[in-house]
């Protein structure tokens, strides 16, 4: 299992960790607010708006998802030194440079962490929940279709708290892999990108081009190439191309769709086709025939 297949993996795994600490916290939300419910409607007061960002916090401390975070912030180190795995055949390098302490594997780690527990995930959970309770309370709706709602969003595939931990903790993951992959071309020089994976229906236009005219891997030249093409500048080409996919279906689509902007031959491995671009895009020794 590739560095790549094992972030997809740890994600689906801590999802289902999720179902449970989900209904947790719903439970430890609705028995905190029974306190502000008169005659099946919320009872407005000052004092029951102050309350509700601690309980919030409060809710989600009984159910268990902070724990859950501090100990899947322990799976990072894993994926660097995955990193260092893909390289096991390879007996010139050399990884002094990458481990926790590097200032860029921290911030990497750091921006895991600021949606999973810091300020991404009060913006995008807390206080949208909060939002959602406060507007409820002032406006005394009836509790039982308050309670379905806010079920919605706090338990299921589409909760707020599955969203902060799927496809935005998938990315921050993959980022982080081509952080530390990043740390090792410069290291030990590496002068050739590879770009790994199959071709999927849905493979941006850049990684179809690479995976179709670079298979063995591309110089520094063609990198910068290939670049100037599809996100020139490091603005996404809005220029038509024709792309086969693996299903030999032809479709038209920008040569810039989904890249990030400010892509670049520095952040090629962390930004690769774009967000959450699944391809393992990896620095290596000139490797062609």
């Amino acid at each position: 299992m590739n560095e790549v297949d094992y972030i997809i993996d740890l994600v689906e795994k801590n999802k289902e960790k999720l179902i449970a600490i989900n209904k947790e916290f719903y439970q430890a939300l609705v028995d905190e607010l029974s306190i502000f419910i008169h005659g099946g409607y919320y009872d407005y007061t000052d004092e029951a708006l102050a309350l509700i960002g601690g309980i919030i916090v409060g809710a989600f401390q009984n159910s268990g998802y902070f724990k859950n975070a501090k100990n899947f912030q322990k799976e990072l180190s894993k994926i660097v030194d995955r990193t260092k795995l893909f390289y096991k055949d390879d007996k010139g390098m050399t990884f002094k440079k990458l481990n926790e302490n590097n200032v860029r594997i921290q911030r990497a780690i750091d921006d895991v962490m600021f949606d999973l527990t810091g300020k991404g995930f009060e913006v995008n959970v807390m206080r949208k929940i909060e939002n959602k309770v406060f507007s409820d309370i002032v406006l005394k709706r009836e509790v039982k279709e308050s309670f379905k709602e806010l079920k919605q969003i706090t338990i299921g595939d589409e909760s707020l708290v599955n969203n902060q931990n799927g496809l935005i903790l998938q990315e921050n993951l993959l980022r982080l892999n081509g952080t530390a992959n990043d740390i090792i071309r410069k290291e030990n020089k590496l002068d050739t990108l590879k770009w790994i994976g199959s071709l999927v229906e849905e493979s941006r236009p850049m990684c179809t081009h690479i995976r179709e005219t670079y298979p063995n891997g591309m110089t520094i030249a063609e990198v910068n190439k290939v670049l100037n093409e599809f996100i020139p500048n490091g603005e996404p080409s809005d220029s038509q191309v024709k792309v086969i996919n693996a299903k030999g279906k032809e479709v038209y689509r920008a040569k810039g769709s989904g890249l990030i902007e400010g892509t670049d031959i520095t952040n090629i491995t962390e930004n690769r086709g774009g967000y959450n671009c699944r391809h393992n895009v990896k620095w290596v020794r000139f490797v062609r025939p």
